[in-house]
């Protein structure tokens, strides 16, 4: 049973880091290509229809997706009672969400918003399509089925907002680009995994699933608070331009642990749930997952803090200043990065054992934290301040985090500390390298991808001859015998 999980969790976890990626590689360009286009501006307007689209979710999915994941054993009747309760919530949240967007207008006196709120709400719609195939590919493991279509769904969107954007769509080639990504997924998901769409209501199911989904639902409004709180304020005490610089920021910095969600994380939690009764094979699963992932995660960020200035002048303004009022935010968020991808395969293992009441205490102190630093931050320092108060409430997580792991898996701070001193090691020597390289030449965009693969090298190099080989020598085993 082991040795076919393993096998699988590592199929698909190649599976996944392909498609992820691809992903990345169409993302990067995509991103690039728009940043070159749209202006601050037209980031802050999508930005802040973000705020009040994702903050419905919150209600719109309610944890019934991951409830039905985490079940052992799930029969029609509970799978289908879900996927009743999907949609009775998808169309309310829609209703809601059409009704109530011209309040948003009253926060920073934006026209265009409360429409573009209305557009991206259609994705509540879409969503209730995805829901049973993606469900049962998802506990059958079967992620070969699942990244295809994201993929592709993903280059079509792409393309998309590129072509809007050069026509000059401005804005809405970023809304376009959503809705066809979730249209394309869904109608792929349909094709793939045909499942039989049937309105089915067991009350004590119903009970059980939004039981589940509730412990998840507090959580995941004041996880939104946390990542939303900042995004706010700026749109409407600083303007939406701001707002656009801290966007762009904040989603360069944080781009690599968004990249390790798709390639572990989405496996993870699954896994994780088949071994929530088996405290040894989970602790090795958790560590082996943090190696990775460190070593992934770290010199990327790395990499983007030490080149932030060059990459916002060159890659994104093409040789302009229109993003270098970011620099020092986006440099804050590369560091943020780390913090976030080194902790959150934690949260596969809370997830994985069924217990999501544990997030409350760590979310009720990041967010104690957040809003008692978030005011004065933008009114004395600007959105670098806010960035500042934003890192340091995560952070504050560890220091909860640690103990549970402690407690529920037996992995204590040495064995955390143990896993990263590596990757954190190797970096500390590359950004070294990278900065005295920097000092002896002048930058351009082509010395600028030189430094960076020169980095990379001297990452690779010091962390194999410290690590003697070990991590390779496993990844090689490991597939071998999946």
């Amino acid at each position: 049973m082991h040795r076919e999980l393993i096998a699988k969790t590592v199929n698909n976890i190649g599976y996944n880091s392909i498609a992820t990626i691809l992903a990345a590689i169409i993302q990067f360009v995509t991103t690039i290509y728009l940043a070159r286009i749209l202006t601050p501006q037209d980031y802050g307007i999508v930005g802040f229809a973000q705020i009040f689209s994702n903050f419905m979710i919150q209600f719109c999915d309610f944890g019934i997706n991951n409830a039905v994941v985490q079940k052992k054993e799930i029969d029609s009747t509970t799978l289908y009672t879900a996927f009743t309760l999907k949609v009775i919530l998808s169309l309310i949240i829609f209703a809601l969400i059409i009704i109530a967007a011209p309040l948003s207008y009253y926060f920073n006196g934006q026209h265009e918003i409360p429409t573009v709120i209305r557009a991206l709400s259609l994705n509540f719609l879409i969503s209730i399509f995805i829901f049973l195939p993606q469900v049962v590919l998802t506990r059958n493991l079967d992620y070969k089925k699942l990244v295809g279509p994201q993929t592709l769904a993903l280059v079509g969107s792409s393309i998309c907002s590129v072509y809007m954007a050069y026509l000059g769509f401005g804005y809405w080639s970023v809304v376009g680009a959503s809705l066809l990504s979730n249209l394309l997924n869904a109608a792929m998901l349909v094709i793939i995994k045909p499942v039989s769409l049937r309105v089915v209501f067991d009350s004590s199911i119903a009970r059980q699933l939004l039981g589940f989904g509730w412990s998840l639902l507090l959580p995941g409004i004041i996880v939104f608070v946390i990542f939303n709180t900042d995004n706010f304020l700026i749109g409407s005490l600083s303007g939406i331009e701001q707002l656009g610089y801290y966007s762009i920021a904040f989603n360069w910095g944080s781009m690599v642990c968004v990249l390790m969600g798709g390639m572990f994380h989405k496996v993870l939690f699954p896994t994780f749930s088949k071994l929530q009764y088996e405290t040894s094979s989970m602790k090795k699963a958790y560590l082996t997952s943090l190696q990775y992932i460190a070593f992934l995660a770290v010199p990327a960020n790395a990499i983007l803090f030490i080149e932030g200035r060059e990459f916002l002048f060159y890659i994104l303004g093409r040789g302009t200043d229109r993003w270098l009022p970011a620099v020092i935010t986006f440099q804050i968020f590369c560091l943020y990065g780390v913090l976030r991808s080194l902790l959150e395969p934690i949260g596969n293992v809370v997830m994985g054992i069924g217990k999501p009441q544990l997030f409350m205490k760590a979310i009720l102190i990041v967010t104690v934290v957040e809003l008692s630093l978030i005011y004065p931050a933008i009114n004395y320092y600007g959105i670098e301040g806010v960035a500042i108060a934003v890192t340091l409430a995560y952070a504050t997580q560890y220091f909860v985090y640690i103990p549970i792991i402690k407690r529920e898996i037996n992995v204590d701070l040495a064995e955390f500390v143990d896993v990263i001193k590596l990757p954190i090691a190797s970096v500390v020597v590359m950004g070294i390298a990278m900065t005295l390289l920097k000092q002896a030449i002048h930058m351009t965009p082509v010395l600028l991808i030189i430094n960076s693969v020169f980095g990379i090298i001297v990452y690779l190099v010091f962390f194999i001859l410290a690590d003697r080989g070990k991590l390779f020598r496993e990844i090689r085993t490991v597939f071998l015998h999946s």
